[in-house]
């Protein structure tokens, strides 16, 4: 066998199923099922070791996934306090940290991902030498269609629940 052949086959080997976390939303927000069709084929994600949570060249996990794996495996759309959960949704996209976060940020547009390659090289907050940028790509028809929801969609269903959010959903 090629070594080229044996690496192919090594890269899509895989010890155990990926792991992921749903969107389930019903009652209420269950006309957000039919968002999943709305996902663009390829998102991005830029990265560096001073991100939260955790992404690498296999996975990516939100910031719970890492301090408080118990919250991360429980879908918002089942958590019974929606003021807690807008109030998470809307420090997630204003970039404010915060006691939990179970939520991973992802751009349809490249050249938004590659101008937020140079907004973290040059900022205070982060300022990661380009070495330590890294610039992820997924195909969302290799991913169940529940793994993602536009953001918009998000606020649009936790709005009532937060007075920031609702604010925000205006921008």
């Amino acid at each position: 066998m090629a070594f080229s052949n044996l690496a192919d086959e090594l890269q899509t080997l895989s010890l155990s199923d990926p792991e992921y976390l749903l969107f389930c939303p019903s009652g209420d927000e269950a006309g957000l099922r039919e968002k999943f069709n709305d996902i663009p084929r390829y998102l991005f994600r830029v990265f560096t070791p001073k991100s939260c949570g955790m992404t690498d060249t296999s996975c990516t996990r939100a910031l719970d996934a890492s301090y408080a794996p118990e919250k991360s495996r429980v879908d918002i759309f089942a958590r019974q306090d929606k003021e807690q959960m807008a109030s998470m949704l809307y420090r997630h996209l204003r970039w404010k940290e915060g006691s939990e976060d179970n939520f991973v940020s992802w751009t349809s547009s490249l050249l938004f991902a590659l101008i937020y390659i140079f907004h973290l090289h040059a900022n205070d907050r982060d300022g990661s030498a380009f070495d330590n940028i890294f610039l992820c790509t997924i195909d969302t028809t290799k991913v169940p269609k529940e793994v993602f929801l536009l953001n918009l969609d998000l606020i649009e269903a936790y709005s009532p629940f937060d007075a920031d959010l609702e604010n925000f959903k205006d921008l």
